[in-house]
């Protein structure tokens, strides 16, 4: 269905695009205004306003006027789209999860090293188990959270960046696979 076959629009779409963009400032938009849009915007489907009014809240300062709205879709329409979307690159062959997590690491001890900051052991292996506070996977760093739904409080470790109770439990589990 084609931009110029599209339905009009309803009175609720107008009301409901003046909300979304703020057309009308913070307040709710009064049924003469949606009444005025409507009526200057008829012939004109949801979607091409939708469009319209994306594009000239990015580029227009000032107060949007149906006018604009309606220049707008005349610009769109005289130069349609042509080109076609942009597709993500497939991932390159030979990439596996182990060589990229080698070249993560690899660059983390770089950066480290080129900030003078101190490579701490007890991090990696905390990072190799769940954090028990924040439920944060092996591999990934602890969340932000301070406060667990138990209510128990727990801040992260300035040094590692890590809960306390995920560093505990690592060394417990070191200590029994050591044993």
């Amino acid at each position: 269905m084609s931009a110029h076959t599209q339905p009009p629009l309803t009175r609720s779409e107008v009301r409901a695009l003046l909300t979304h963009y703020r057309v009308t400032g913070h307040a709710p938009p009064t049924d003469t205004q949606v009444d005025a849009w409507l009526h200057e915007l008829r012939g004109h489907s949801a979607g091409e306003c939708h469009a319209a009014l994306t594009v000239l809240q990015a580029q227009h300062h000032g107060r949007i006027t149906p006018a604009d709205v309606i220049d707008r879709i005349r610009i769109a329409r005289a130069h349609p789209v042509t080109h076609l979307p942009v597709v993500p690159a497939q991932r390159r062959a030979g990439i596996t999860r182990e060589r990229a997590t080698a070249a993560r690491d690899r660059g983390i001890v770089a950066v480290y090293t080129a900030m003078g900051w101190p490579l701490t052991p007890d991090r990696d292996t905390a990072l190799q188990v769940r954090c028990p506070f924040c439920k944060a996977n092996p591999g990934h760093g602890c969340g932000p959270l301070t406060r667990d739904r138990l209510g128990r409080r727990e801040r992260r470790d300035r040094r590692t960046g890590l809960h306390p109770s995920r560093l505990d439990a690592a060394r417990t589990s070191t200590e029994g696979t050591a044993r």
